[in-house]
């Protein structure tokens, strides 16, 4: 059986070490200077033997010194290993199935169907040559519904695109659709439907340019041609000039009040009040019981902050009615400003991510 051994370093004389060493027959073996390794009972006999030798455990190969080695270095195995389970599931295993089609019915029945050969959330990928073979066989299976499909592998999510099979119908419908953007701007990301999408994430494009192709590919050859649709996210950027008056009028609500009787729209007793409020307080048909609140107007000249803060509402109004809401503001930053009595100046550089897609119908050649 072989004994655990050490490694040791000598710290009195080696000559003087090995010396003893040899007197007793102990065996040793020379690593380098000063470093030797010995069995646990022999150097249990030099410490017995020469209490006053200096030695020193550098390393102790025995299943004590091995669990102690694991205690002090616990942490960094944990993390290696935690480092190395991690690598292993994001190279090997798959959390999502996206199937590209809107027809639920033949989304969910795909879906059951690449469950049965082990393609779902949490199991691990497949090699090519058997989503190649999936793959043949969903297109056997539904050759009625499905023209043309393919599963592509991407990070850790299996991305099932397919074109239905367009059934026997005796319109002929010779129509497809392209996605253009409408403006220049900076693609952030892409929802879409229908289509083959053609730009990627911080590709610049400019106006005109076709961002979901109608025509399907496969090897450079159209397999076929649908409606392509959807919601193109791209980096905008507008310059906005506006001229804000300075100068504003504050309605004061007086504690003067009187009462008065309107029939439709016309007051019945004198107005005591040259500007006023009106709250209905009673109302019989036509004839209106109301209150008349005394209003006043004052003047007052905005400070700067208030300005800046007028000009970014009026902004993102503006932004609310030609976005129809449907966008982010990146940045925005002052490029001018100067003030004068009546009015503030501003000039604004503002940086917003919009839908620049713009669907138009084509015709099949």
């Amino acid at each position: 059986m072989n004994q655990s051994k050490y490694l040791i370093k000598v710290i009195t004389s080696e000559l003087e070490f090995i010396t003893k060493v040899n007197y007793y027959h102990i065996k040793i073996k020379r690593i380098k200077n000063n470093i030797f390794l010995i069995n646990q009972n022999d150097y249990h006999k030099l410490t017995s033997y020469f209490p006053n030798i200096e030695l020193l455990i550098i390393k102790d190969y025995s299943v004590k010194g091995l669990i102690k080695t694991i205690k002090n270095k616990i942490f960094i195995i944990i993390l290696l290993s935690l480092f190395g389970i991690s690598y292993f599931l994001i190279t090997n295993l798959i959390i999502r199935i996206d199937i590209n089609t809107n027809d639920l019915e033949l989304k969910n029945n795909i879906k059951v169907s690449l469950k049965n050969n082990d393609i779902k959330p949490f199991s691990f990928k497949k090699r090519f040559s058997e989503l190649n073979t999936i793959r043949n066989d969903l297109l056997t299976e539904y050759q009625a519904d499905v023209e043309w499909l393919e599963i592509k592998n991407i990070g850790m999510t299996y991305q099932v695109s397919l074109v239905k099979r367009i059934k026997n119908d005796p319109k002929v419908n010779n129509e497809y659709c392209n996605v253009y953007a409408k403006k220049e701007g900076l693609i952030t990301r892409a929802i879409y439907n229908h289509g083959e999408l053609l730009v990627n994430q911080n590709n610049l494009v400019k106006k005109g340019d076709l961002l979901i192709s109608g025509n399907i590919l496969l090897n450079d050859e159209v397999k076929a041609q649908v409606c392509a649709s959807g919601k193109v996210y791209a980096e905008v950027w507008y310059t906005i000039s506006l001229k804000i008056p300075r100068i504003e009028e504050d309605k004061i609500i007086s504690k003067k009040k009187k009462y008065n009787l309107y029939y439709g729209d016309y007051n019945l007793l004198n107005h005591q009040f040259k500007t006023y409020d009106v709250t209905i307080i009673k109302k019989i048909k036509d004839i209106k019981l109301v209150r008349e609140d005394k209003i006043t107007y004052q003047k007052r000249t905005l400070s700067e902050a208030e300005l800046l803060a007028k000009a970014d509402q009026i902004i993102k109004n503006k932004l609310d009615i030609n976005l129809n809401k449907d966008y982010d503001i990146i940045s925005q930053k002052v490029l001018k400003k100067s003030l004068n009595d009546s009015t503030m100046d501003i000039v604004v550089f503002i940086s917003v991510e919009e839908n620049i897609a713009n669907q138009i119908i084509e015709m099949k050649e």
